[in-house]
């Protein structure tokens, strides 16, 4: 009879980490540091003995545990009651990074349901894996992308999930700053938005958002908005790091910088990156912010025009704000050197 399996042995340690992190089966191997064959092997015993389970995806996951559900009328509820009579009262195990990234990331994501669904009622789940927590957060409102296109007239909900990525997005200036989804999302380990047919996910081990036409969510839970996001136990994760990185260092924290995901253009935009108006729509309400980060990842080419609009035209417009560009393949960066040095002449 074989011996049970050591789960706090280093490769099976990093397996499961691997798993926590929605890793493909065929490049767990790197993760841990050992052969493809090993890691079937442990992948089969740590399934025979009940700690991960194959999903339908093809992916394993690790198997959760409820520990909390309930459902609140949205109507005259606090989130801070919430966490403070609830959610606290768990006694999730939790190190100090996870417990501040779980307080600010509940509390910011119940508050939107509370103050922007529409709706009348908000889902509240939590289940533990072995590596972390997943929270769920799910409302029966009129949906965050198709309110936010609504208010400012986008053409597509896409387009709204583009300017929400930016951070300072908000439908109600008087009462909020926009800043919660941005900071919340650069906290957790994984954060996912589902509504209506849309799906945007920001994972921090990729460091990039994703945006997908095809929401996942069964169709009885697509009205509202879902708001799915997990934590490691031991995060290694400093919010205040997150906070620094984004915020002025003059001591007033303010949110002074911001990375655009260009890739989430294409989808609402529904085309090639050549034209003017697409540098527009990526840009737009861009000059609250004293930084500004193009993410080219995913894009394989921009038009002359596109670049110049951004390059020339937005930054001869507001010479003090700082543009820069990271993760642009050789083709979209000698386009982007071409419109500044056409700027400089």
């Amino acid at each position: 009879m074989s011996s049970k399996i050591d789960i706090n042995d280093p490769i099976n340690k990093a397996i499961l980490e691997a798993i926590f992190d929605f890793t493909p089966i065929n490049e767990i191997h790197y993760r841990a540091n050992t052969t493809n064959k090993s890691v079937l092997k442990r992948l089969r015993k740590l399934k025979a003995e009940g700690y991960i389970e194959l999903h339908q995806s093809g992916l394993y996951q690790l198997v959760p545990k409820e520990v909390f559900h309930k459902h609140f009328k949205l109507n005259g509820l606090s989130e801070s009651e919430v966490f403070e009579n609830e959610i606290e009262k768990l006694e999730l195990k939790l190190n100090d990074n996870a417990n501040f990234i779980l307080f600010y990331g509940f509390t910011e994501m119940l508050n939107n349901a509370i103050d922007h669904s529409r709706g009348s009622e908000v889902e509240v789940a939590i289940v533990e894996t072995l590596i972390g927590y997943e929270i769920y957060i799910i409302d029966n409102g009129i949906g965050i992308f198709r309110k936010i296109k609504k208010v400012f007239g986008y053409k597509n909900e896409s387009e709204s999930i583009l300017h929400l990525s930016k951070g300072k997005l908000t439908t109600d200036e008087t009462n909020h700053s926009g800043q919660g989804i941005f900071f919340t999302s650069r906290m957790m380990d994984h954060f996912h938005i589902f509504s209506g047919e849309n799906y945007f996910s920001h994972d921090h081990n990729k460091s990039k958002d994703v945006l997908s036409l095809a929401n996942p969510i069964p169709d009885d839970k697509q009205k509202g908005t879902a708001v799915i996001m997990s934590v490691r136990k031991q995060s290694k994760i400093d919010g205040s790091k997150v906070f620094s990185d984004y915020t002025s260092s003059d001591g007033s924290y303010a949110f002074e910088k911001t990375v655009v995901p260009i890739q989430l253009t294409k989808f609402a935009s529904n085309d090639l990156l050549v034209s003017r108006s697409q540098a527009k729509m990526v840009m737009a309400n861009l000059q609250e912010f004293e930084e500004i980060i193009l993410n080219f990842e995913g894009v394989m080419m921009i038009g002359q025009a596109f670049a110049d609009e951004i390059f020339r035209v937005f930054q001869n417009k507001f010479p003090e704000k700082k543009i820069s560009w990271v993760k642009a393949n050789r083709k979209v960066e000698s386009i982007i050197r071409k419109a500044i040095a056409e700027s400089k002449r």
